[in-house]
């Protein structure tokens, strides 16, 4: 899915734009079990799949206002409920909330 930035002069793709963001600061709490042995995702939540994004209400397309993951990064940094917390790469960048605003 490409939809063109405004303001930053880019389309928003999700394996040049959203993937990254997601794997370098959502994917160490936020993955989907490779094997038996590993630990769930937390939350239940994997965002380095494609289905795990849009599932569970997670990311409600063309709509960021609804979409949990918009939601959670772009709360007030002194929130508890930001996302990703500050202990583990957050927050996001203003750039990064605004990519996946328009994604």
């Amino acid at each position: 899915m490409v939809l063109q930035l405004i303001g930053l002069g880019q389309d928003v793709d999700y394996k040049k734009h959203i993937a990254p963001i997601l794997s370098s600061k959502c994917n160490s709490c936020h993955t989907a079990k490779k094997k038996e042995s590993d630990k769930k995702p937390k939350a239940g939540l994997a965002l380095d799949t494609p289905t795990g994004i849009r599932s569970g209400g997670v990311l409600d397309p063309g709509d960021a206002s609804s979409s949990e993951l918009y939601i959670r990064v772009s709360l007030p940094k002194n929130a508890d409920d930001l996302m990703p917390p500050s202990d583990d790469g957050g927050p996001l960048s203003t750039k990064e909330v605004a990519l996946i605003k328009k994604w």
